[in-house]
């Protein structure tokens, strides 16, 4: 074929970039990329293991397969990654190849012990095939692969096969990392970095809640990501992407698709409240307010559906759709639906509205919306004398729905932060619902708001205990969060909503956080943890901010360097205190 063939008539301009004079809108509408481009990273093998039926591909750099013989073996990466792969062959007419990832080996197709114990566990995952024409070829995934383990089978039929080492690409978004720690306690050390590995392999084009299924960007997984970003980068760019991606997301009916983009629609109802949560935090991180006045007919359209939704008890009810909530064991039989929500209204999804609701009134107030403001609070109050009307019990917890005996920590936590409870009944909520096991226990995305609500009632030193899980991930020789607290059964090896550690240490153990909006002035206060040493430094739009303390007896040394000009409010756990602005203090 001759592709120089002068004759060929010229390309012809057929799509406009912009949009015409007649307001006739181009499928084809091109803009500048939100976000920086993904990196790619070359990557290496780190063993081979001692399973497989053959040299050692690592060592000797390829592989020779005899007509008629069959072979397997399995690579190691030493940690779960997201890679494209590549491989080259010669020869093997007719023979077949194929690749099978995993996170782990599996005890059975259900359990999973130390993801690296070859003895006891088979690979099982998705898997590529290659059929090699006899010639000398090259292989590349067309889409990255997330694994720490790749899994080789390969048969030889008619003509012996060479194949070459297989080369990883990793690839993920560039993800800065600004805030750092330094500890002698190493399973400290562990699930910071375990927690940083996760965040990073759950950001490419979107967030993801996992890179090993999914791949999808969910609001309830979302909302963390976002806020473990501003942790530990304070980049903005993907934050504000999303915010973009879900106002695209918007139905006719007033709600957000609860993953987006996706190609099949999606809704969880009370993941659109999510959506509220993200703007409001998103203010806090960057200053910029006038970001609310792009999204607050959006988030209008959300509350209103729920309001719509309100039945004869003043409480929301048969909202529809996946009324998910949490991965509640005991709910397990409802996909994470409340076992109320089949019954009427489910206590869970009301305070998750007052939550909103609250929210709104918030950002109203940032954008001069006053009364609509004093609205969404009238909202919320009478949302949350309705719960108390029909759904609290007579030993102050919470039950699930009216006349539902059944209990959640889910509800409780949610009882604290909405202002339902007074102080003393907060309290007793919490300890009741953390010691009682007939409450059920929520899961790892909702560990978030636990320890909110543990430290808004000042009882933060009972995190401890429940930070016990993420200290196993060395036992389990895990490399990133699991999606689930229970380590055998953790459906995914790398989770991002797990990535909670990332927040804890930088805005509770060494205590920095904004104390106004955009940073305007900046409050450290160590909280109560299980260390006796700490120090670190923390990004903030306004500069870095250095920590460093100790405790010996009770009682509290600490030295920091804030930015010049930036109010500061240093608070100790024994009570003293210091303001300032800016430079570098010891108390």
């Amino acid at each position: 074929m001759n592709f120089k063939n002068e004759n060929w008539p010229l390309a012809l301009l057929y799509i406009f970039h912009q949009v015409p004079q007649y307001g006739e809108n181009s499928p084809m509408l091109t803009k500048q990329r939100p976000i920086p481009l993904l990196y790619e990273r070359k990557k290496s093998f780190l063993r081979q293991m001692p399973a497989s039926n053959c040299i050692d591909i690592i060592k000797e750099g390829s592989l020779k397969i005899q007509a008629g013989q069959s072979i397997s073996l399995v690579l190691d990466a030493g940690e779960l990654t997201t890679s494209y792969v590549f491989f080259k062959t010669k020869g093997g007419d007719n023979a077949s190849i194929t690749f099978t990832y995993s996170e782990s080996y599996w005890k059975d197709e259900h359990t999973k012990g130390k993801r690296d114990d070859w003895e006891n566990g088979s690979i099982f995952g998705s898997s590529d095939q290659f059929y090699p024409a006899g010639a000398d070829e090259f292989f590349q995934t067309f889409w990255f692969r997330s694994f720490r383990f790749i899994k080789i089978d390969i048969c030889a039929d008619v003509q012996s096969l060479e194949i070459w080492l297989p080369e990883l690409l990793e690839t993920a978004y560039p993800l800065e990392v600004k805030t750092t720690i330094k500890t002698d306690e190493q399973w400290v050390n562990n699930i910071w970095n375990c927690s940083l590995r996760t965040l990073q392999l759950c950001m490419h084009e979107t967030h993801e809640d996992c890179p090993t299924y999914e791949q999808l960007q969910y609001v309830m997984d979302t909302r963390l990501q976002m806020l473990f970003t501003y942790v530990i980068s304070g980049d903005l760019r993907m934050a504000r992407r999303v915010l973009w991606d879900y106002h695209c997301s918007i139905l006719p009916n007033g709600l957000t698709q609860s993953r987006y983009p996706s190609l099949v629609t999606q809704v969880i109802p009370t993941f659109s409240i999510y959506f509220i949560f993200m703007i409001e935090e998103y203010v806090w991180q960057s200053g910029d307010s006038s970001i609310i006045n792009l999204y607050r007919a959006s988030m209008d359209g959300i509350l209103q559906y729920f309001e719509n939704h309100i039945g004869s008890l003043g409480l929301v009810e048969n909202l529809g759709f996946w009324d998910y909530c949490d991965w509640v064991k005991e709910w397990g039989d409802m996909r994470g639906i409340p076992h109320a929500a089949d019954k009427g209204p489910a206590t869970v999804h009301n305070l998750i509205y007052a939550l909103g609701l609250q929210s709104a009134a918030r950002i109203n107030i940032l954008c001069d919306r006053a009364e609509m403001s004093k609205e969404y609070l009238m909202r919320s109050e009478k949302i949350n004398s309705a719960i108390l009307k029909h759904c609290l019990d007579k030993d102050g917890l919470l039950k699930e729905g009216p006349d539902f005996l059944e209990y959640t920590q889910n509800s409780q936590i949610l009882g604290v932060l909405s202002g339902l409870f007074d102080k003393m009944q907060a309290k007793a909520a919490l300890e009741k619902c953390i010691k009682d096991e007939s409450i059920y226990k929520c899961s790892f995305p909702w560990m978030f708001p636990l320890f909110r609500a543990l430290e808004q009632c000042e009882m933060y030193n009972l995190t401890e205990k429940l930070l016990e899980p993420f200290k196993l991930i060395e036992e389990y020789a895990l490399t990133t969060m699991p999606e689930e607290p229970d380590f055998e059964h953790s459906r995914s090896d790398c989770h991002a909503w797990s990535s909670l550690p990332l927040y804890e240490i930088s805005r509770c153990w060494l205590g920095v956080r904004p104390s106004a909006i955009g940073w305007a002035s900046i409050l450290i206060k160590p909280l109560p943890c299980p260390l006796e040493e700490l120090s670190g430094i923390v990004t903030t739009p306004k500069g870095d901010v250095f920590v460093s303390w100790s405790k010996k007896n009770e009682y509290f040394s600490i030295t920091c360097e804030t930015p010049i000009g930036v109010p500061v409010h240093i608070i100790l756990p024994d009570g003293r205190q210091h303001k300032g602005n800016g430079g570098k203090f010891t108390l």
